[in-house]
């Protein structure tokens, strides 16, 4: 399986700014999620900012287009780190 990258993307992103560690929410390889900094900007959004949950997008390395929850169901069957 190849390797599955995701990155959050907030109001003024481009999909440029993707590349940017802070917007990887993470990578999906050998039946684990391994977490990037984006994971937890929106594990804090999610929490401390719900407001802002209608700014967030989220992408794939395919540029696949996720909603918060479509994401967190593709990664709830993996062991997260």
């Amino acid at each position: 399986m190849i390797p599955q990258t995701f990155y959050i993307l907030l109001n003024d992103d481009t999909e440029q700014d993707s590349y940017y560690h802070a917007n990887q929410l993470g990578e999906i390889s050998l039946n684990t999620f391994h977490t990037h900094e984006g994971y937890a900007v929106l594990i804090r959004l999610i929490e401390e900012f719900p407001d802002k949950l209608k700014d967030v997008k989220i992408i794939d390395s395919q540029k696949t287009s996720y909603s918060i929850e479509e994401f967190l169901d593709t990664i709830k069957p993996y062991k997260i780190k």
